[in-house]
């Protein structure tokens, strides 16, 4: 048998012996299935378990005993899986799992006789969530976060402690009411039930007592609270310890009583303590356990300031040490005594320096500490990190790695070469990262250069070690003898295709480990492999976009192929998370939202992944969204925005509020453009706001994630937006000024981020044109009542600022958002009347004044801002119905940029507007434009045939290109449909003809929306033509 644990023949063995336990007498049974299921949670196989316990439940054949117990058991693995959880919202979720479970069997089994264990195992639940409280309290970033932890922390504590009092309370009366003594053999279940309740008492009073010991950690160090409840455990525990001396329980509550002491600074009375458990007969694993608990306990009180007795520490840990079974190594109590020692060591060592830096026994103390941190360095766990940092800091490496003959004649060999050489990569790369911290602390320049250069050293061992594991990996693969375990030989390409990853040799690294995943699917190291093959594809896909590869088919099929197998495989574990994130990720770059939500959904809600992968939806949703404002699918567009809405805020919901990311900072800020688009501006407002991680407090902050080009500006852009929005429902005047002034601050805020050279002048004029584009938007998807008073609230702000201020920038502005309100208020059709009207003549007269202003300043406006305030002014004029006046503004712009698109565009709408209007001839001048003068070839209005030809074959004017295409045959079908027959057929004709060639040009017709356009208009000329042939 190899060396890890098949998968698939653990299941296989599971409902082997499941059939045989099944079968036999029901009392037994129950046993059986207890004792089996406590082997697996020991050994750490929860999801056997969790598949053991779902066998049981869908089998026939289990027993009525046997059914009914199946939620306690599931609650007691979920616990232990909380207890080696840890991440903190995984093991919450957990935590709620057990709780769940346990309080289900309470519920349908009350009177069962594993009750009171039950509810002794809630109270373990509530002591856990105080305890991941308290240690969450010591990486809190403010001192009032630290602080509600803790209180937090002692509220579980005392609710735990009213679940063991009632309990005890409860446990007492009914050991009262029994019998002191039953037979085993005439009363086999009083005996076991007398059993049970005894043991249940114990530790109950135990648990119990031990949460007091806990909640005094919560008061200050110090106080006279921490040294009350400190006293009151301690007289729990003697009082337990004296009345089961004899038993294990006893001497349980003599360890957790010698912590206390300890806690009171009462070392040598502790240290007693733990010196007669370390004397107590007997050696089973429990007690064992509990002894090295107690050394551990016993070196860190003789190495703390007091006592500084470091002999005594290491005298009695190296003489425990010589007795460890070969078993109990790895064990997390026996790496945390090693790690002690080896501090003690270090202590020692340091000591004698202190007082001869020539003693030679500081050496021996050195190599003693570097011995101990290295065999806790080898085993996974939190003291893994801790025990590479002291090797690093004890000079592990000298001068280089330690040489590995390269000439290996076995697979051991070189197996155990290419380990050895990893582990002091490892370690290498620990002293890089202490090194980063020395040089931030650096004094001077030459202690920077000095670190620099060791810093310079280690990452060339770090290099050349993974050079060299590589090699001595692909030496053992060579030298693999044919009876060798399959897992043993996977060990080797899991490492070497890490290395692979590592080096960035991604395809490599992708075959070697999806042959180990795929060809050797139970391996224990199989999930791990098609995690790596996961990471090396997105690698990959990444690279091959970042090369700007224009076929990238391969790349996303595999890494497809890949997550749906892994998915497939280990849909509970990290890496079918994993998975599922990375099918997210695909179906949202294929524009396959609804596949994206799917999928997300699949994710379970405890997992971290989730909430990241909602946020990434809800922003390609919002993204989707912003794509199809203003195209008048108003139902589909509301049920777009709040499918975004929900999903991001889920996300945001999900991800603790401390991780601030670029995704969560992105999303934040779109979720607020959606408040904003639902005229939410409050909502909008909070999130821009907050101090950990609103888009606008980031931008002040000039926190790193602001950086991202484009951010700044997006979050000036939304903040105004909900200043502006928040006016119209400002119902006090005090209120609308402090409104006022957060509107004139973010614009200030805006202009510096910004800067002030002439490209920055421009992208701003550009950006605030842009906003209000952007109002207009929002303006024209609200209900009708709805519009007028946003409109009007938006009005008496823009008049405000217009009447307070002679800055270009924001008269710019403000007319443009007036002609966004005139847009939005505007009718389909006809004469602009009512507030639209208002609108439109508020911006014409902000335009002049605009000019007026420009041109009596010292700065005047820049020849790219006039043009663009003229051709707006042009825009205006057309909408109010002047339309010679807009054309004769139109042809004075393009006398002199004649090759400028925006106005060219305008001139052909222009003249299409006009033959709207009634005069249909000017549709020929839409269609054809105007020469610059009568017989020649040259046009200053290009019309929309000419407009088309020009961006035919520029893929970025493609939107251009189909405006102008879709207009020219608009123009030639009203066109015709003003003339007689046969005029009237022959003009349809060309119309239709003008669609038909389009789709010669253009296969797909510019995208859905354009095609459903043209097939619309198609329609109409069709049936128009009908009835002309007819």
């Amino acid at each position: 048998m190899g060396r890890f644990l098949s998968i698939r023949s653990s299941i296989n063995w599971i409902c082997f012996l499941s059939v045989t336990l099944l079968t036999t007498e029901s009392g037994r049974s129950t046993e059986q299935v207890d004792l089996f299921l406590r082997g697996l949670r020991d050994r750490g196989y929860h999801e056997l378990a969790l598949d053991y316990l779902e066998y049981l439940r869908e089998s026939d054949l289990i027993a009525e005993d046997v059914r009914g117990t199946l939620s306690y058991q599931r609650g007691l693995v979920y616990i232990q899986m909380a207890i080696q959880e840890r991440r903190p919202e995984l093991r919450g979720a957990l935590l709620d799992r057990a709780q769940s479970a346990l309080q289900s069997f309470l519920s349908d089994h009350g009177q069962h006789v594993l009750a009171p264990t039950t509810r002794r195992q809630l109270g373990n639940v509530v002591a856990l969530r105080a305890r991941m409280k308290l240690a969450a309290s010591s990486k809190a970033s403010t001192v009032a976060s630290q602080m509600k932890l803790v209180l937090d922390a002692r509220q579980h504590f005392e609710e735990a402690q009213k679940f063991y009092n009632e309990l005890e309370a409860d446990l007492r009366r009914m050991l009262t009411s029994m019998p002191k003594y039953a037979d085993p053999q005439t009363h086999p279940e009083l005996h076991a039930a007398l059993t049970r309740y005894r043991n249940d008492y114990m530790d109950t009073r135990i648990q119990g007592a031990k949460v007091l010991q806990e909640k005094a950690l919560t008061a200050e160090a110090g106080s006279e609270q921490r040294q009350m409840w400190l006293e009151e455990a301690i007289v729990v525990f003697d009082d337990i310890y004296q009345k089961y001396r004899k038993y294990f329980a006893g001497y349980k509550a003599l360890f957790y009583q010698a912590q206390c002491l300890s806690e009171l600074g009462r070392f040598q009375d502790a240290v007693s303590m733990y010196s007669e458990l370390l004397n107590w007969p007997g050696d089973f694993p429990a007690l064992r356990k509990l002894r090295t608990e107690a050394l551990t306990e016993s070196i860190r009180i003789w190495r703390n300031d007091t006592l500084k007795d470091y002999a005594q520490a290491i005298t009695t840990g190296e003489d425990y040490v010589k007795r460890a079974r070969s078993n109990e190594t790895r064990q997390p109590e026996w790496l945390e005594l090693r790690m002690e020692l080896a501090q003690a060591h270090r202590s020692q060592a340091d000591a004698l320096a202190e007082k001869n830096s020539a003693d030679p026994a500081q050496r021996q103390h050195r190599n003693q500490a570097r011995n101990h941190a290295k065999h806790v360095s080898r085993s996974p766990g939190p003291l893994r990190k801790q025990a590479r940092q002291m090797l690093a800091e004890l000079g592990e490496q000298e001068n280089a790695l330690t040489a590995v003959e390269a000439d290996f004649r076995t697979f051991d060999e070189a197996r155990a070469a290419g380990l050895e050489i990893l582990e002091q990569t490892q370690t290498a790369s620990t002293v890089i990262k202490l090194l980063d911290e020395k040089l931030s602390r650096a004094e001077n320049d030459e202690k920077r250069k000095e670190l620099l250069a060791q810093q310079e050293q280690s990452q060339r061992q770090v290099d050349e070690g993974r050079v060299s594991a590589l090699q001595y990996f692909r030496r053992a693969l060579v030298l693999v003898p044919r009876d060798r375990p399959a897992d043993e030989v996977n060990t080797v390409r899991y490492y070497l295709a890490f290395l692979l990853f590592q080096k960035e040799e991604y395809f490599d690294a992708a075959v070697l480990s999806e042959f180990v995943c795929r060809g050797y699917p139970d391996d224990s190291l199989s999930n791990h492999c098609a995690g790596i093959a996961l990471s090396c594809y997105a690698k990959l896909l990444r690279r091959a976009k970042l090369d700007d590869v224009k076929d990238i088919e391969f790349e996303v099929e595999k890494l497809r192929q890949i997550a749906t197998y892994t998915l497939q495989k280990w849909p509970r574990r990290q890496e079918g998370q994993n998975a599922l994130a990375t099918l997210v990720d695909l179906a949202i770059q294929r524009g396959k939202y609804d596949e994206a939500e799917q999928i997300l959904n699949q994710i379970a809600t405890d997992s971290p992944l989730r909430g990241e992968a909602e946020l990434k939806t809800g922003r390609a949703l919002f993204h989707r969204y912003r794509q199809m404002v203003g195209q008048g699918e108003s139902v589909q567009l509301l049920k777009l925005r709040d499918r975004a809405r929900r999903i991001l805020e889920d996300g945001i919901k999900r991800v603790p509020m401390g991780q601030v990311s670029l995704n969560r900072a992105e999303a934040v800020l779109a979720l607020a453009s959606l408040h904003l688009d639902a005229g939410e501006s409050s909502k909008a407002i909070r999130l821009l706001e907050n101090e950990q991680e609103g888009s606008l407090s980031l931008v002040r902050r000039k926190h790193p994630l602001a950086d991202r080009q484009g951010f700044a500006e997006e979050t000036y852009r939304a903040a105004l937006r909900a200043y502006t929005l928040a006016l119209g429902e400002a119902k006090t005047s005090p209120a609308t000024g402090h409104l006022m002034r957060k509107v004139e601050q973010a614009m200030t805020a805006f202009e510096s981020v910004m800067g002030d050279s002439a490209e920055s002048r421009r992208r701003l004029v550009g950006i605030y044109v842009n906003l209000a584009l952007e109002m207009q938007s929002q303006v024209e998807v609200a209900p009708a009542q709805a519009r007028v008073a946003l409109s009007k609230g938006i009005a008496n702000f823009l008049r405000h600022i217009s009447a307070g201020t002679e800055d270009t920038k924001i008269l710019h502005w403000a007319a443009g958002m007036f002609y966004a309100l005139g847009t939005a208020n505007a009718p389909p059709r006809g004469k602009l009347t009512g507030v639209a009207l208002e609108y439109h003549e508020d911006a014409l007269q902000a335009y002049q004044n605009l000019l007026n202003l420009s041109k009596e300043s010292a700065a005047p406006l820049e020849p790219q801002v006039l043009v663009q305030v003229q051709l707006r002014l042009a825009m205006i004029q057309r909408s109010m119905g002047e339309f010679q006046a807009a054309i004769a503004a139109l042809e004075t712009i393009l006398r002199q940029r004649n090759a400028m698109l925006d106005a060219q565009v305008e001139a052909a709408r222009t003249y299409q507007a006009w033959a709207e209007a009634g005069d249909p001839r000017q549709f020929e001048q839409a269609i054809h434009g105007k020469q610059v003068e009568k017989g020649s070839r040259r046009k200053i209005v290009w019309g929309w045939g000419t407009l088309a030809s020009k961006t035919q074959n520029q893929e970025k004017y493609s939107e251009t290109f189909h405006k102008s295409r879709y207009n020219l045959a608009f123009c030639r079908y009203r066109h015709a449909l003003s003339l007689p027959e046969p005029q009237r057929a022959k003009g349809l004709s060309k119309a239709k003809r003008d669609i038909a060639w389009t789709q010669v040009l253009r296969r797909d017709l510019g995208g859905d929306l354009w095609k459903a356009k043209y097939d619309q208009l198609l329609t109409q000329i069709e049936q128009e033509l009908a009835r002309s042939n007819g």
